[in-house]
């Protein structure tokens, strides 16, 4: 059976529509990538507040593997740590 020679034609045209596709989506994601590493900047300063949270947490008290007393061993906690700036500021300001 003979070749077409429309056939082939069409299909050469639909690797370029096919091509000219990859090539967008590329750029898209290349362009969403980009906008993401500008973010993560932000985003390592609050893992470090939060670590540093869980730290002070722990220094007053708190275990965070005791998921028993979940809700109310954190509130705890956070009230101790409350109270133990609340204690240190006026230490602070009467220094300077």
């Amino acid at each position: 059976m003979p070749k077409r020679r429309g056939a082939s034609r069409e299909a050469h045209g639909i690797w370029k529509i096919i091509l000219r596709l990859s090539l967008v989506a590329a750029a898209f994601a290349t362009f969403a990538s980009l906008s993401l590493a500008q973010s993560t900047n932000e985003g390592a300063l609050r893992r470090q507040q939060v670590r540093q949270e869980v730290i002070d947490l722990a220094a007053v008290g708190y275990y965070p593997i005791d998921f028993a007393n979940y809700p109310q061993s954190v509130l705890v906690a956070k009230q101790r740590l409350a109270a133990k700036r609340g204690a240190q500021e006026p230490a602070t300001s009467k220094q300077q």
